[in-house]
């Protein structure tokens, strides 16, 4: 049984569903279904791309409705090609987070190859820090394409939300299907840090 559930008062027998949006801040209509899905309780709660063009709409349907479950979508990419953004943290290509256009990559596989641990972490407390000076009351913090929870990236990801006092979602994925995300050797360094996770 999964920990949190348990901690949360359920049984190993009860199945739980839990409906979460991403993309929060992407753009205006991300953020009025968002917000229409939230307000209706068809979802339960939503992540923002904190460095996404449309966050200050966000923050304002956040702030007009605190009672939203709001987290952070921690991002080292920005996928669409006509639609980029930005690292909050640095504009110095050496950190490996910007590509040639100065935005983020634009694949998961470009963002683990280049970006530098440290400029991880910056940018990703820079993110979380800038939605606490919104004044949004984070209560979470999940990944953007999956890049924050590669192994190169997990224990700074967990330490960040430990730091900030906030769940820090994890996928939970069988070896199998880590060896299909060609992880390789990582696959058991993943799985041996949600053991420990859930331990």
């Amino acid at each position: 049984m999964n920990p949190f559930l348990k901690k949360l008062g359920f049984a190993a027998t009860d199945r739980v569903l839990i409906t979460h949006i991403d993309d929060m801040g992407f753009c205006h209509a991300a953020n009025m279904a968002s917000e229409a899905c939230l307000a209706s309780g068809a979802s339960s709660c939503a992540s923002i791309i904190v460095n996404a063009p449309w966050f200050r709409e966000a923050t304002e349907i956040c702030l007009e409705h605190s009672e939203f479950d709001v987290g952070v979508h921690l991002t080292l990419t920005a996928e669409y090609p006509t639609f980029r953004w930005p690292p909050l943290s640095t504009r110095d290509p050496a950190t490996g987070l910007l590509d040639k256009q100065g935005y983020l990559w634009q694949s998961r596989e470009d963002a683990i190859r280049h970006v530098m641990a440290d400029a991880a972490e910056a940018e990703m407390r820079a993110q979380i820090d800038t939605a606490l000076a919104a004044g949004i009351d984070v209560t979470h913090i999940d990944t953007h394409m999956g890049s924050v929870v590669h192994p190169k990236f997990l224990a700074i990801y967990l330490s960040l939300a430990e730091e900030y006092g906030v769940p820090a979602f994890l996928p939970r994925v069988t070896r199998e299907r880590l060896e299909a995300l060609a992880m390789g050797d990582r696959a058991d360094e993943f799985v041996a840090i949600l053991e420990k996770v859930d331990a």
